[in-house]
């Protein structure tokens, strides 16, 4: 297991996020807590849900997926499934 693995396994791990670029939200499945990425930074959506001792880890988390994303191929800037199930690729 890899740092990165063992830091987040608390929380579920990184694949607990789901992060929908055409947006800027992402969630956090176990907990339940939206982020919001704009131009600004990220912030942390409904905190008053989350528990104080999970709040820190959920964000450094949640930058560490939206970094990851950031780092994916430039041509290809995500995939994503319409209601319908049919996939698409968006392009930058």
């Amino acid at each position: 297991m890899t740092d990165v693995n063992k830091r987040f396994a608390p929380i579920g791990g990184l694949r607990a996020y789901n992060f929908n670029p055409l947006t800027g939200e992402m969630v956090h499945g176990p907990t339940g807590a939206i982020f919001k990425l704009t131009a600004a930074g990220l912030s942390l959506m409904n905190r008053a849900m989350i528990p104080e001792e999970h709040a820190e880890l959920l964000t450094a988390g949640a930058v560490e997926t939206a970094r990851r994303e950031a780092e994916r191929d430039p041509f290809i800037s995500y995939t994503w499934v319409d209601r319908y199930g049919r996939g698409f690729v968006a392009r930058k």
